[in-house]
């Protein structure tokens, strides 16, 4: 008996949690994820088709509105699209910045260069929180959370937007891209 509790409590502690309580945490899940090349946990950190309703409804929204029942249609496909365009991340698929101190002009343009994800750390997390926009009631209160990452001479920032799902976990949004910084 004592055996079997030894090996039960092993797995759990070798069991990875992906809790996201904060923004800050979902950001550093999200960055773990690429870093280690394991995308396969983003599904993890997003809001399942299955909940939609039930975070409407948290929220105050018709589930019978036609733009809800428009977006729920479509609601695979946004998400199949997150998950690529973090894939496309992953393999270097940035905006790169270049900015004319001369001009005070900025040039934007994507490159695919592969990034070395293993030597990226995180400089700093910041959350800009928006309120209901006051003049559409369906809105939602939603987070954007701006992880700035690189080695020492580079600067990369990765933007995404984020809200509470009816799990209270935060959930990744619809919005993800990553910007390089010259």
């Amino acid at each position: 008996m004592k055996s079997k509790s030894i090996v039960i409590i092993f797995l759990l502690l070798a069991c990875k949690v992906h809790a996201q309580d904060s923004p800050e945490q979902l950001a550093n899940n999200i960055f773990d994820a690429l870093k280690a090349n394991n995308l396969n946990v983003i599904p993890d950190y997003r809001l399942k088709y299955e909940e939609l309703n039930a975070f409407y409804i948290q929220n105050g929204i018709d589930t019978s509105d036609s733009k809800i029942i428009h977006y729920k249609s479509k609601y695979k496909n946004i998400s199949a699209n997150v998950y690529k365009n973090l894939d496309s991340i992953q393999n270097g698929f940035v905006t790169k910045m270049t900015f004319n101190r001369k001009t005070d002009t900025s040039l934007q343009e994507r490159t695919n260069k592969k990034m070395n994800w293993e030597k990226y750390t995180i400089n700093k997390i910041q959350v800009f929180k928006q309120e209901k926009l006051l003049n559409d009631p369906k809105s939602l209160n939603s987070t954007t959370v701006l992880i700035s990452f690189g080695p020492k001479r580079k600067r990369f920032s990765l933007l995404f937007d984020t809200f509470k799902g009816v799990d209270n976990k935060w959930k990744l949004g619809n919005y993800v891209h990553c910007i390089k910084y010259e």
